[in-house]
């Protein structure tokens, strides 16, 4: 019997950051080690992503066109050569249209989502966001795997247990995510951080994928008190996250590793998908929101970091509620129904 094949389309830039690269990953590691074979499709690539591809024995094509349907054209001859059953989809610009092409050539259907605005003519829906539901979604009659039971959570963080926390924080993470960082948001949050806690901590700061203002950061660090850590992307492990007292996050898919990890979390808010993420998980007592990290003044982000940081009760609580979202099984959970459709 020869192996099922399902093929991913997803990009990475600047400008939409590396999230529905990263969710792919994490499902395609899932669908590799139960015996299916991958194949990943991308206009737009990170350095650093094509490595993390290759570094998990994924293969990808690179396509040409930014043209919609060409590219629809482009990723279903690819399908084709390489004889898949499954095409993954992971992008907003992946509409009905291109759905239905894809679906026209004769291929099972996956989107992964996280804003539900489009319709769906797809056999599988996923949306690992806590704030979403059934009603929200206009399909024609797709499967929907819908909240953090289907949080996709990938191999080097499954394979670390959570840690134990003694309860005071030594060790503050800064994650505005691997392409969205801006020099001018990792300043002002760890400015922040210098004035809400006094005693001298660790901060460790992930500066993404997209040419960090050095500069800038360097001497920030010269002037702080705590003891700062810059960190590539490509030095960036799963340790990190596990080993962080408290994080400051970005409200994307870093979320699930760290809420995998139950560590207390403070969100911020720099992308339009981010918003009902971070106020769901807010109302929820999960993580506290800070909101929209170009429209924060100091002292309300000061105010935020000294709460969490001195009110050891309630950092335990969001921690425990974080942690009860993601227990590591939601990727096992899309491929189990993944296999019933190709029965």
């Amino acid at each position: 019997m020869s192996k099922l094949k399902v093929l991913f389309r997803a990009d990475a830039s600047s400008k939409i950051g590396g999230g529905h690269v990263m969710r792919c990953i994490a499902l395609a590691q899932e669908l590799k080690l139960q015996g299916f074979d991958i194949i990943f499709v991308a206009r737009h690539l990170f350095a650093q992503m094509e490595l993390n591809l290759a570094n998990n024995g994924i293969s990808c094509k690179m396509i040409e066109s930014d043209d919609l349907l060409a590219d629809a054209k482009e990723t279903i001859a690819i399908a084709k050569s390489f004889e898949v059953e499954w095409v993954v989809l992971d992008g907003y610009r992946f509409v009905d249209t291109y759905q239905k092409e894809i679906k026209g050539a004769g291929y099972k259907l996956l989107c992964i989502d996280d804003i539900a605005e489009t319709k769906y003519v797809t056999d599988i829906v996923v949306n690992q966001n806590p704030w979403v539901d059934v009603s929200d979604y206009q399909h024609d009659g797709s499967k929907m795997l819908l909240g953090t039971k289907y949080a996709l959570v990938r191999n080097e963080f499954l394979h670390l247990s959570p840690g134990e926390k003694n309860g005071d924080i030594r060790k503050v993470l800064v994650n505005l995510g691997a392409g969205m960082a801006t020099a001018e948001g990792i300043i002002a949050l760890v400015s922040a951080i210098d004035q809400a806690i006094e005693e001298k901590i660790e901060i460790d700061v992930l500066t993404g994928m997209n040419g960090m203002l050095m500069d800038n950061l360097e001497k920030m660090k010269s002037r702080s008190k705590h003891k700062i850590r810059f960190i590539g992307a490509d030095k960036f492990s799963p340790e990190i996250e596990r080993n962080a007292d408290m994080a400051i996050s970005a409200a994307g898919s870093t979320l699930w590793e760290l809420a995998y990890f139950k560590v207390p979390t403070l969100t911020v808010v720099i992308a339009q998908n981010q918003l009902p993420i971070a106020e769901s998980l807010d109302q929820k007592k999960c993580c506290v929101n800070m909101g929209w990290l170009d429209q924060l003044n100091t002292d309300g982000m000061v105010e935020m970091i000294k709460r969490i940081y001195k009110d050891k009760i309630f950092r335990h609580q969001l921690a425990d509620n974080f942690g009860n979202l993601v227990d590591g099984e939601g990727r096992k959970r899309v491929v189990s129904e993944m296999r019933e459709m190709s029965e």
